[in-house]
C-alpha cells in the first residue's frame, strides 16, 4: 500500500511515539499524572547585561490549578541541585550538562528545550517532588529562583526527618544481610549499560551524517536522472523533486542521550546512598564524643574551653547531657533515612528502572523501524515515479 506520508507527517508520528517511551519509568505516583499538562511551550533569546540569555516558558496546570511562568537554563540547574539536596539516595532526573560555546545556536536550543521539557514531565510522576515547596516555588512563583532557595530550609535533619515522614513503610521491612555486595552488581551493571550507550551515541552521530549525506546525493541524484529523461521524451515530469526528509537515526540519538541522563541519575542514587552512611557515622563519632566530654565533667576534670568558661559544672553537665539527647536522636533518624532510601532504591527503583529501560527500549526500536520503513518507502517512491515518467512517455 502507497504510504503518501510527507516528511514533516513522519516526523511527527515519531516524536508522539518517542514520547510514550521516554516517560516510562515512574514510581510513587498516583494513576493519574499530576503535571501531566506541563509543558515548555517556547523559548526566547533576551539580551541582558552579561550577555544573552535564553529564557523558558513554562506552563500546564494540576489540582492547584494553571499555571505559566518564564525560567532561565541555570534556574533548572539550580532546582535540580535542590532536588538532590531534598531526596539524597533518590532518583531524580538530570538535565543536560551546561555549555558555554554554542548555547545560542537555534538547534542546540530547540534539544536543550526538548530536554528540559523532558525532565519536568518526568517529575511529575513522582508526587513526592512534584508537590514539594522547592518544586511548587519552581512553576508558580515568578520570583528569581536563586533567591528563593535562600528561603529554604537547608537543615540536613529536616532532610532526613522528611524522607521518614513521606516513606515510613519501608521501615516496616528487614535489610538483607548482603545489600552492599547488591548494591555493588548494581552499579556495576549500570556502569556497563552507561559506557556501552556512549559508545553507541557516538556510532549514532556517524549514522546521522552518513544518513543525511547519503539523502541529500540521492534526492540530488534524482533530479538529475529526471532531466536527463526529460532531455530523451522532451516531456516534463509533473512529480516535483523532494525538498526535505526525516533521519530515522536522529530518533536513536536523541534516545540515547536522554537514556545517558537517566542511567547517570540512578548512578548518582546509588552513590550518594553511600556518601550518606558518612553523615551516620559524622553523628555517631560525635555521640561517643560527647559521651566521653560528659564522664570528664562528671569526674571533675575539664577541657580547655571548659577551663576557662564561666559555666557551673552543673550547666556543663546538663548542656552535654542535652546534646547527647539531641545527637541520639539525629542517629536514629538519619538511620531510619539511610535505611529508606536502602530499601526503596533495592526493592522498588532499581528493579522498576530495569524493567522500564528494556521497555523503551523494545519500543524506541520499533518506533526507529517504522519511521526508516517510511522514510525508505518515500525514497522508493521518488524512484518509481521517474520510472513510470518514462514509460507513460
Amino acid at each position: 500500500m502507497e504510504n503518501n506520508k510527507s516528511s514533516e507527517e513522519i516526523e511527527d508520528d515519531v516524536v508522539r511515539e518517542s514520547n510514550k517511551a521516554r516517560l516510562s519509568f515512574a514510581i510513587d505516583t498516583r494513576g493519574d499524572l499530576i503535571g501531566s499538562t506541563i509543558a515548555i511551550k517556547e523559548y526566547s533569546v533576551k539580551e541582558e547585561k552579561f550577555g544573552k540569555k535564553t529564557l523558558y516558558t513554562i506552563c500546564g496546570s494540576d489540582s492547584n490549578g494553571s499555571f505559566q511562568i518564564v525560567r532561565r537554563y541555570s534556574e533548572f540547574f539550580i532546582l535540580r541541585s535542590v532536588l538532590v539536596e531534598r531526596w539524597p539516595g533518590f532518583y531524580v532526573p538530570k538535565i543536560p550538562s551546561k555549555q558555554a560555546l554554542g548555547n545560542l545556536d537555534p538547534a542546540f536550543i530547540e534539544k536543550r528545550k526538548k530536554l528540559l521539557e523532558l525532565f519536568l514531565k518526568k517529575i511529575s510522576n513522582l508526587e513526592y517532588i512534584y508537590q514539594s515547596n522547592e518544586f511548587q516555588s519552581f512553576i508558580r512563583n515568578t520570583s528569581d529562583y536563586k533567591a528563593l532557595v535562600k528561603t529554604f530550609d537547608h537543615f540536613e535533619m529536616t532532610t532526613a526527618e522528611n524522607i521518614v515522614k513521606t516513606f515510613p513503610r519501608f521501615l516496616r521491612d528487614e535489610i538483607p544481610e548482603n545489600i552492599d555486595e547488591r548494591f555493588t552488581e548494581a552499579e556495576s551493571i549500570f556502569k556497563v549499560a552507561l559506557q556501552a550507550l556512549i559508545e553507541f551515541q557516538d556510532q549514532c552521530k556517524l549514522c546521522v551524517e552518513s544518513f543525511d549525506s547519503f539523502e541529500v546525493d540521492l534526492i540530488a541524484f534524482i533530479a538529475e536522472f529526471r532531466e536527463i529523461g526529460t532531455v530523451f521524451t522532451a516531456k516534463t515530469s509533473e512529480a516535483g523533486n523532494r525538498e526535505s526528509f526525516f533521519n530515522p537515526y536522529v530518533i536513536l540519538l536523541d534516545w540515547v542521550f536522554a537514556e545517558i541522563l537517566d542511567i547517570e541519575s540512578l548512578i548518582e542514587a546509588i552513590e550518594t546512598r553511600y556518601k550518606y552512611y558518612l553523615v551516620v557515622t559524622s553523628l555517631e563519632n560525635k555521640h561517643e564524643s560527647c559521651k566521653k566530654s560528659l564522664t570528664k565533667i562528671q569526674s571533675g576534670k575539664k577541657s580547655i574551653s571548659q577551663f576557662f568558661s564561666k559555666k557551673s559544672k552543673e550547666d556543663m553537665e546538663q548542656k552535654t547531657q542535652n546534646d547527647i539527647e539531641i545527637l541520639e536522636k539525629n542517629i536514629q533518624v538519619s538511620k531510619d533515612c539511610h535505611k529508606i532510601m536502602s530499601l526503596r532504591l533495592l526493592n522498588k527503583e532499581i528493579p522498576m528502572f530495569k524493567t522500564a529501560k528494556l521497555e523503551t527500549y523494545k519500543h524506541i526500536m520499533k518506533v526507529f523501524s517504522t519511521a526508516s520503513i517510511q522514510e525508505l518507502t518515500i525514497l522508493v517512491q521518488q524512484t518509481q515515479s521517474l520510472e513510470f515518467f518514462l514509460e507513460s512517455s
